[in-house]
Parts: structure tokens; sequence; C-alpha cells
């Protein structure tokens, strides 16, 4: 049971309105909600729609009553009464909701007003065990099986106001306008429930801005007063809602906008309202989830915390959460985020599992999405390859590969796995249904990532040819990238298919790079250099009228030099290459290679074009890694 106390220091905020919404909004999901009327010299929850059944019935005056006149604690079933509000959309009925009432008291010739003043809740607390008649009271509650109890508190500093505040609560909403009467209510408010109270855990508050002025601020006033609020209170900036002020005529009824206008701004204020509060409830399978998906996204270690040591530490709180929802596959796949977010991979990975074994099981009100399996194996496999546990990760990497909802990035994460824990296998992926039914662009994108890693070459340059088929013809420049293409099919050895890419076109176009890639290719394919095909690249080098910067582009043309016997400009266009790579001082692509590498290895490379060109030497590593394999 969750137990939240909704209170203000002045009246008129919509605070019991804000508690019907948020009430009917809970039993919507299939919670057993109950809501006290502890606003006992205004009582108002029985004047709303769901509650009218119960105006002028036994209520809260009666039970203290009754306790203090026999001395034993009533039957609480005598004073909570079951409303039951139909739903029509339409003029059609569409549910029944259900909620259940402990109102202020009854109205009747004996009079309320006559019964209230006949309670002193200093004496009952000091001499009539006060305390523990409360405690009671609310363990009662939790015995009839409740999941929420929401009490209206009245307003100011009052006894009453303290147990409702204090004693009773798990979290307190502190519904204010933003004007300074109730910053000064609310300071020692605040104060008396961070000091603690009947509760064995902290009292969580959410600060709830109420009819705030649908306006523009332009000179800032309310962005200032709503600071100083926040300054002031102390608290962050996820423990706000703000429910603007809202223009109409349904209001006069005091109408639920959840049911009777679900799609207006106010209606949508008081869900946010409604998710803020469940996230405080570890036991809800939705605010568990709200909860730790917070912690996944956004938190940060400096703000978390308003009270100090008093709150509760995050890891211990997402351990609590695991156990409450053990077989949840939504709430764990949560958890596993949060505890990756937390650095905590151990505990992550355990989460990751129980996703994994859950699946298809959850208590929340969302949807499985059909690529949660996918998305907690691709988080599985992030967390165990970096506890070293390759074994256990290419499980996942292979579960990913297998499944045909995987995503691109997943696709990629999988594939990249395959290529640093288990290269010998990589190949044999491409028959798998997340590779075979990829589209072409998918299976490019994962080529580009594979290619940056020589574990990877071949597997990316098998994808290309995969995804060549797919592509249209004539190939669209706007969406296919072929000097890509050629560079990663050399790369992986495929050079029959890298000259075949290019086409007549090598021959005829003045385009650098297809006709150097494709006399790079030509040369891989005979295991000897085309004479003619880089005479047409020293020609449009020759071309090239734009001082280019590039070290790439001057280590290709020292190349093309070494290939042609033209020492001197080799040695010339090599020093431009040093230099430019000395300028950059970043990674940058190898023709020698066919991959990006380090500056260091970039002039290891320079060295052996000048070698081959000067003495003879071996041919470039692209060609020897076909000719050895």
């Amino acid at each position: 049971m969750f137990c939240a106390t909704f209170y203000s220091y002045k009246g008129g905020v919509g605070r019991t309105l804000a508690l019907a919404n948020v009430a009917v909004l809970l039993a919507q999901r299939g919670k057993k909600v109950l809501v006290v009327d502890f606003d006992l010299e205004a009582p108002g929850l029985t004047t709303l729609e769901p509650f009218v059944d119960a105006d002028g019935l036994p209520g809260i005056v009666d039970l203290v009553t009754a306790y203090v006149d026999d001395g034993a604690m009533p039957p609480l079933d005598d004073y909570v009464h079951r409303c039951v509000m139909p739903v029509e959309v339409m003029g059609e009925w569409v549910e029944d909701i259900t909620l259940d009432i402990l109102p202020a008291g009854r109205d009747d010739d004996d009079g309320y007003g006559e019964r209230l003043n006949r309670i002193d809740w200093n004496e009952l607390y000091d001499n009539q065990d006060g305390f523990l008649f409360m405690e009671n009271v609310r363990a009662s509650w939790e015995s009839a099986g409740y999941d929420y109890v929401l009490i209206d508190s009245r307003t100011g500093h009052t006894d009453v106001g303290g147990i409702c505040t204090r004693q009773l609560p798990d979290a307190v909403v502190a519904v204010f306008f933003p004007n300074e009467q109730n910053l000064i209510g609310l300071r020692q408010v605040v104060r008396g429930v961070r000091q603690g109270g009947g509760r064995p855990q902290p009292i969580e508050l959410l600060f709830t801005a109420s009819r705030v002025p649908r306006l523009d601020d332009e000179h800032g006033h309310l962005k200032r007063r709503l600071n100083r609020f926040q300054q002031e209170l102390g608290y962050s900036d996820d423990r706000l809602v703000t429910i603007e002020h809202y223009d109409s005529m349904m209001l006069l009824n005091q109408a639920i906008f959840v049911v009777d206008r679900p799609t207006s701004g106010l209606a949508v204020q008081y869900r946010e309202l409604a998710a803020q509060l469940a996230q405080f409830n570890d036991d809800d399978a939705d605010g568990a989830f709200t909860y730790a998906n917070m912690v996944a996204n956004t938190y940060n270690s400096s703000r978390l915390s308003v009270d100090g040591a008093r709150e509760r530490s995050p890891e211990a709180r997402l351990e609590r959460i695991g156990k409450l929802h053990a077989d949840d596959c939504i709430v764990q796949y949560a958890l596993a985020r949060a505890f990756y977010r937390l650095r905590n991979l151990t505990s992550g990975a355990d989460a990751a599992d129980a996703a994994l074994a859950s699946m298809g099981s959850t208590r929340t009100t969302r949807e499985i999405q059909p690529t949660l399996p996918s998305s907690a194996h691709r988080l599985r496999l992030k967390i165990l390859s970096e506890l070293d546990r390759h074994g256990e990760a290419i499980e996942s990497a292979h579960a990913i590969l297998a499944d045909d909802q995987s995503t691109e990035t997943m696709v990629i994460d999988a594939t990249l796995a395959f290529a640093s824990i288990s290269p010998e296998t990589l190949s044999a992926t491409r028959d798998m249904p997340a590779i075979a039914n990829a589209s072409p662009t998918a299976l490019l994108s994962v080529a580009r990532q594979l290619a940056q890693s020589p574990a990877g070459a071949v597997a990316a340059a098998e994808l290309v040819e995969m995804a060549l088929p797919r592509i249209p013809r004539p190939i669209p420049d706007d969406e296919f990238d072929i000097h890509s293409m050629q560079v990663i099919l050399i790369a992986g050895g495929s050079f029959a298919r890298a000259v075949e890419l290019a086409g007549p076109i090598a021959s005829d176009t003045d385009d650098l790079q297809t006709v150097f890639n494709t006399a790079m290719a030509k040369w891989g394919l005979v295991g000897e250099p085309d004479i003619d095909a880089f005479m047409h690249v020293a020609q449009l080098f020759e071309r090239v009228t734009d001082e280019f910067t590039n070290p790439n582009w001057h280590q290709c043309l020292a190349l093309c030099d070494a290939v042609l016997g033209r020492v001197d400009a080799m040695h010339e266009a090599a020093q431009a290459a040093r230099s430019a790579i000395l300028e950059t001082n970043r990674r940058d692509f190898s023709c020698w290679r066919y991959f990006v590498v380090s500056p260091a290895e970039f002039n290891e490379d320079l060295e052996a074009i000048i070698r081959f060109g000067a003495e003879g030497g071996p041919a470039p590593a692209v060609v020897a890694r076909a000719v050895n394999g």
C-alpha cells in the first residue's frame, strides 16, 4: 500500500480536484484506491462526481468519535463506502470506475460540526493513544488490500495537518499557487516533513504548482517566482509538476477532466502528476518503471538528492524494485538500463537476464514492443563485454542476429561483437534472419561499421555483396555511396566485385576516387598493378587545380608515382603526406592497407610505399592480404 497526502497551505489552489483526478486515473489502471477526506473543517470530496454517493455517510469524525467513546478500534468497513462512476463516450457506456472513500463524516440531525468540535486532538494523542490509533487505521487500510490511499488534508498549520503530512503518508503532494503567502506557509510544513515522522522511510515530497497563469512570461515574473520556490523549498526539477490555470465552464461542475475531457491540456497535466506520484511507489509496476527509467535517462549523483543523507540510495531502491518485480520484463529492462547508468554492471547483467527470462510478462500498462527482446540482448551484450564475459556476450549477439525484429543499430553492435570476440564465426552470420532480411541501406551501414576493424573486413565485404543485388540500377548516387562500397569491397578482398561496381565508367570518368579504387581493385585481382589504370590516375591528379591538404590524397599520389616509377615525384608526394598527417595528428585512411590507421601507422605505410617505388619491395598490404589469404 502507498499512502499520499495532498496538502496545500491555502485553499482555492485546486488540491481536491487534483486528488480526485489522480484517484480516477489510478483506478482506471486497475489499482484499488481509497480516498480519505481529512479536510474536516471544509470537506469537499463528496461533492465531486465519483464520490457523491457517499455524501452524508459516516466517516473520519465518526470513526474517531467511536474510538474515543469505546476505547477500541471500530471496524473500518462501517466507515468506508464504495462508489461507482460510470464512464460514457458519445452517450455509450465504456466502463465503471470503482473507488472507495472514507468521507469526513455523517451529516445528520446530531450535527457534524458538533461532533467535530468535541474531538480534542491533543487529548487524543497525549492521553488516548491517538498515534497508535491512527497507525491501526493505516494498518487496516493495508489489510483491506488498497494499492493507493490518497488523503485530502486540511489547509494551514494544524494538528490534523501534522497527522496527514508526517504520520500517515509515504509521500506528500504539496499543492501551491506560486505567491509569497503560499511560500511562507509551505516552508514550515516542508521542513517538518523532512525532519521525519511516523514512517520508517523518509517521506517523499512532490511539489505541484497549480493554477499557474497560461500567459506569456515575457518579463520572467513567473520563472523567477518558481525559481524562488525551488531554491527555498529545496527540490529538483523532477520533483515539480505544473498544472496551469484552465478556463472552462466544466470547472463549475467540478468535472473530472481525465474522464470528461481526456485529451485536454489539464487532463494531460493530471496524468503527469499521477505518473510522478506513482514513481515513489516501488510496489506499482508503472511507478517502478518510471523511476528506473528516470535514473537510466537523467541520473546525476550531484542532483538526485535535495534531502542529503535522507535520500534513499538509488541502487538500494533499484535492488528492491528488482525483487518486487522479478517477473516483469519491462521493469527489469528499465532496471538493467539504470544499473548500467550507475556503472553497476553485475546488477545490470542480472536485470537484463531477468528481463529476458520474463519476456512477455508485465504488470505495467505499457505494451511490450516487438524489439524489446533484442533491446535487452543488446544491453546484455554491452554489459557482458565490459565484464569480459565474452562467451555469454556472444550468446546475446547471436540472439540479436537471429531476431528479424532487430534494428540496424542492434545488428551493428552484434556483428561488431562477433568481429571482436569470435571473428572466425563472423562470416556465418550472413545467413541469420536479421541480416538476411535487412534492407540494403541497413546492410551497408553495418558493413561500414565492420570495415573500421581489420577483423571485420571480410564480413563487411560480404555484406556489401549481399546488398548490391538489392540496390536498384542505375545506382542512385543520392542514396548509395559507390566510393565507400568500393573501399569496403577492396579492404575485404572482393576485388572482382569492386571492379564490377565501377563498371565501364572507370575508364571514362573524371572521378579520381573511383578511378584510383578501381586501379587498386585490379591490382588485387591479378596480383600486379595495371599500368594503364594508374596512368589514368596520374592524369586525373595532374588536372586537380586546388591544392589538397588531405594526407590520404598525397599518399595515394605517392603510391601512383611509385607504380609508374616516378621516384622523385613519389618522394615529393610522400613528404607532403608526412607534413599533412603531422599537422592533422589524427587517424586517417591509408591506401596501403585500406583501413583507417594511426599517424604512426600512416608513416609506416609511407615508408613501405617508398621501398616499393625505389626497390620493388612488397606489394601493398591490401593486396598481400588477398594473396596470402
